[in-house]
């Protein structure tokens, strides 16, 4: 299971201090990189959009963790779902891995708002030189999205920030 894929069962927003944090501001997820990973895997899986958990943009490409639903069709009851997830770099769709038993919230690939490096900003504004690590896109209430970066310290901590498009930072939670 990605590790991204953990933030997407329900934990909670808690602020915490982010001094300290340091790294190269060049490197930077490749959100450029979402809509064509989204894509490349509707194209695969032959849905025109996906249901999916999360997409997960670090510095190598983009992780696209799908949705997938079981239903019993005598009764239309869903029965199981499960996660599968794709691998995209730019180039080639590495996948699926093999299906995890899996639960929370979903969101349609076209649910995901258009990013750029901006989505970076309040991140760069508060601290003197962030290290962000990936980029998570998962499901919210009712089919929204939630837009996470991951941010390391010079020491190895972690902590979430979660932010909206235009890179206001919302709240902040260690990891």
């Amino acid at each position: 299971m990605p590790r991204g894929f953990l933030r997407a069962c329900g934990l909670a927003i808690v602020m915490v201090v982010a001094a300290g944090c340091g790294g190269d501001d060049a490197a930077l997820p490749r959100v450029s990189l979402i809509g064509d990973a989204v894509a490349a895997v509707a194209a695969d899986i032959g849905v025109n959009d996906p249901e999916l958990f999360e997409v997960l943009a670090d510095l190598d490409g983009v992780t696209v963790t799908v949705a997938e639903t079981e239903v019993n069709m005598d009764t239309g009851e869903i029965t199981a779902r499960y996660a599968r997830s794709y691998r995209y770099d730019g180039e080639l769709l590495q996948g699926p891995g093999d299906p995890v038993a899996a639960e929370g919230a979903v969101f349609v690939g076209s649910a995901i708002p258009t990013l750029s490096n901006a989505v970076f900003g309040g991140v760069r504004d508060a601290l003197d030189t962030p290290d962000v690590v990936d980029l998570a896109v998962s499901g919210g209430p009712d089919g929204s999205v939630i837009v996470d970066l991951t941010v390391r310290s010079e020491r190895g901590g972690e902590i979430l920030v979660l932010v909206r498009p235009d890179g206001t930072v919302l709240g902040v939670q260690a990891d």
